[in-house]
Formats: C-alpha cells, sequence, structure tokens
C-alpha cells in the first residue's frame, strides 16, 4: 500500500502515455483551432502538477521538458516557472488577504498559484537530484536555494490559510466549492502538507558517507532541524484532519511520513537531551503533538495496516522515553496552524515558520543562532478532542482489532 502511495511506479508510465494522447490530440487538430488552446488551458497545467509530483516521489526526471512547454501549454497561461517571480505569488495573496470579501474566483486563482510554485519547488528537487556537474558546492548551493524557495511559498500558503480561516464559508460558497466551514483550514494543509514532504524527501537524499567538507556537514545538521519542525507542523495536521470531516487524509498524511528513513516515528519520540535527540527544546516533537499523531496513527489503520506498524512502534518508543524521562517538561508551542472548530475562538496566538535562517556555530553543537522562529498571529482555533470510541462504538477495542 505505501509503495502504491508513495513510489507509484505504475504512475510514470501512466503520465508518459496521458502525454503521448494528449500530444496526439494536439497535432490532429492543430492549426488554429479554438479547441486546441481551451484542452491546452484545461488539461496543460494538470498535466505539468502530476508530472512534477510523480517525479519529484520517484526521484526522477520530469517526462515533460522545458523545451516542450510552449509546445505542449497555453501561451495566454504558461506554467508557473522560477522566471515567472516568487514576487507575483505574494502579491496575489496579499490582494487577497485584503479584499472585504473572498470570491470563489479568488479562492480558485490563489489554489492554482499555489500548486504551481509547489511544481516548481518539486521540479527544482528533481534537477538537483539529476545535477552532476560541480560537486559538494553546486549541491549545497542548489539545496539552499530550494530551502529559500519552499520558505517563501509556506509562508504565502500559511498566510492564504488565515484568509481562508478568517472568511464566512458563505463567501466563497458555489456548487463546486467547499460548503462545509470547519472545511476550509483543510485547502491550505493539503497545499502546506505537500510543499513540506519536500524537506523529507530532500534529507533523505543526503550523502551518508563521511565528509571533510564542514559546509555539507552544516547543510545535513539544518535539514535535519527542519524535519523535526515539519513533524511539529505534521502533527498539527495530523489533529486538523483527525477532527475534520476528512479523516481519511490522516491516511495519506501517515503515508508520506514514510519518506523520512529509516523511521519517522523515531525521530519524532526523540527527546532533548538525548543523544541523537533535538539540540534544542522547541525542535523537540511534544507530549501533546506525539498524543495527535497516535491518534492519526489509529484513524489511519482502518485504510491500510502499514499504520499498525507505525502504530506498536510508537506505543512502544514512547513507553521507553516515559521510562527514562518519568516527568517530561512540555515545551510546545502554541498550535501550528488555525484549527478547525470555528465556535471555540479564542485569544490570537503564533505559529513557528520554517525559514533559512540557520547559521551554523563552528565546532560547537551546529545550532541556529538566534533566528526566531514565529512570526504573526492568527485566530488559535481548538476543535473538540477527538473521541474513538465515541465515532466506533464503546465495546470497540482497536488492540482487538489489530489483531494483538
Amino acid at each position: 500500500m505505501s509503495h502504491s502511495m508513495i513510489w507509484n511506479h505504475d504512475g510514470r508510465w501512466q503520465i508518459r502515455n496521458t502525454i503521448g494522447l494528449y500530444s496526439d490530440f494536439l497535432s490532429i487538430y492543430a492549426g488554429g483551432d479554438s479547441t486546441v488552446e481551451l484542452q491546452k488551458q484545461r488539461l496543460g497545467p494538470l498535466l505539468y502538477d502530476m508530472d512534477s509530483t510523480v517525479a519529484a516521489k520517484l526521484c526522477t526526471p520530469p517526462l515533460i521538458p522545458r523545451h516542450q512547454f510552449s509546445t505542449l501549454f497555453s501561451t495566454s497561461n504558461p506554467p508557473i516557472s522560477l522566471e515567472s517571480g516568487i514576487d507575483s505569488f505574494h502579491a496575489l495573496i496579499e490582494r487577497i488577504s485584503t479584499k472585504p470579501v473572498l470570491t470563489s474566483a479568488d479562492a480558485d486563482q490563489a489554489q492554482t498559484a499555489a500548486r504551481g510554485w509547489i511544481s516548481v519547488c518539486q521540479r527544482a528537487f528533481s534537477d538537483i537530484l539529476f545535477s552532476s556537474a560541480g560537486g559538494d558546492q553546486s549541491l549545497i548551493a542548489a539545496v539552499r536555494q530550494l530551502w529559500s524557495l519552499i520558505d517563501q511559498v509556506h509562508g504565502s500558503i500559511q498566510k492564504f490559510q488565515r484568509v481562508l480561516i478568517r472568511h464566512e464559508a458563505t463567501s466563497i460558497i458555489t456548487e463546486d466549492s467547499i460548503k462545509n466551514p470547519n472545511q476550509l483550514a483543510l485547502v491550505g494543509a493539503h497545499l502546506d502538507t505537500r510543499l513540506l514532504h519536500l524537506c523529507s524527501m530532500l534529507h533523505g537524499t543526503f550523502p551518508t558517507y563521511a565528509t571533510t567538507n564542514p559546509e555539507l556537514e552544516d547543510l545535513r545538521l539544518e535539514s535535519k532541524l527542519r524535519v523535526r519542525k515539519c513533524l511539529k507542523l505534521f502533527s498539527c495536521y495530523a489533529q486538523l484532519y483527525t477532527a475534520s470531516d476528512e479523516q481519511h487524509a490522516t491516511h495519506h498524511l501517515v503515508m508520506h511520513l514514510e519518506l523520512l528513513r529509516p523511521s519517522w516515528v523515531q525521530l519524532a519520540t526523540q527527546r532533548y537531551g538525548d543523544v541523537p535527540g533535538p539540540s534544542r527544546p522547541e525542535y523537540e516533537v511534544t507530549e501533546e503533538e506525539l498524543d495527535w499523531l497516535t491518534a492519526a496513527l489509529r484513524v489511519a489503520c482502518f485504510y491500510s495496516p502499514m499504520p499498525a506498524q507505525r502504530l506498536a512502534e510508537m506505543e512502544l518508543l514512547r513507553g521507553l522515553t516515559a521510562s527514562l524521562h518519568p516527568t517530561t517538561s512540555d515545551t510546545a508551542a502554541p498550535p501550528l496552524i488555525p484549527l478547525p472548530d470555528l465556535a471555540s475562538y479564542t485569544s490570537p496566538g503564533v505559529y513557528p515558520d520554517i525559514t533559512n535562517g540557520f547559521e551554523p556555530t563552528k565546532g560547537t553543537s551546529n545550532e541556529p543562532s538566534g533566528q526566531d522562529w514565529t512570526a504573526g498571529t492568527f485566530e488559535e482555533l481548538r476543535p473538540e478532542p477527538f473521541d474513538l470510541d465515541a465515532t466506533m462504538g464503546a465495546d470497540f477495542d482497536i488492540d482487538e482489532w489489530l489483531g494483538r
């Protein structure tokens, strides 16, 4: 199941066949037919998005090269690329955030732009994997450039998510849009998780051999810090999905955590002060956040057997950690995202951002030097706790269901 969802090798030849059929269609109707331009506008972005996603997940080159963009895609609405300028995306989100009413057209435009920039990040990741020139220095420069781009796209997606939360659902209701106000937070969550999974994939590509290059070693350490921050963010998204009407999204989330090798559970349960472990308390996945991940694993067990293995591992490692740390201090920051219960509005909070302000301390612990990981505020919205017994019935026993 995990291989079919994450490492879907069949998806590559399916996309290749789709691109071939699409190219044949364009050839047949070539000659200025309006049908061709219409299909380019409809199908072109979907092909670009799927090709970028599958290429990144399978660590393969994209099937659509840049020199075919003008042939396969609409000239009036070409795919977003680095040459498009990230400032245009920031300006779009800023314009939407200042409007008194959020329309369906605005929300669709922002989502389309976000997906386009996620595809740019995915293609940049593929470029890093298949760039053979320049050695370590070229790798370091390319990775830092990708991190910078991920940070900027992440910041705009978070801002767009806060815009969705602030507006009433009736502001953007159409026949084809979201009708449940508690689902608005999921729009940004889906986009953000797809983007930040790149941090997991990128972390797994660094060479594991010993190196005398201090910059490459610093890059590895910064990558691990970013992954730890992403795990904290994923735990909040797990809580969001578990408390929503789309609980199947927990299955997709925990499956994509398998991109972290050898075990994301082992990384999440490491405590500050342990070796190996987080270098500072704020990088530690707290007990509350581990509770959210555990609840998500329990829900995901209804969709696939794979989460049951991680659930057993989580319970085992948490038990071992509790025996070593009887009084674990909770250093949790407030929830990283607005959670979905709009009726339970409380005081404003802050969320940690994923920034690239890492400045290694030479010869010591290589920790960020005073970078403020908090930026901005939002209306903190807490859901009702997810109750598995109430959902499945008082007599339901998940351990018995899992065969333990």
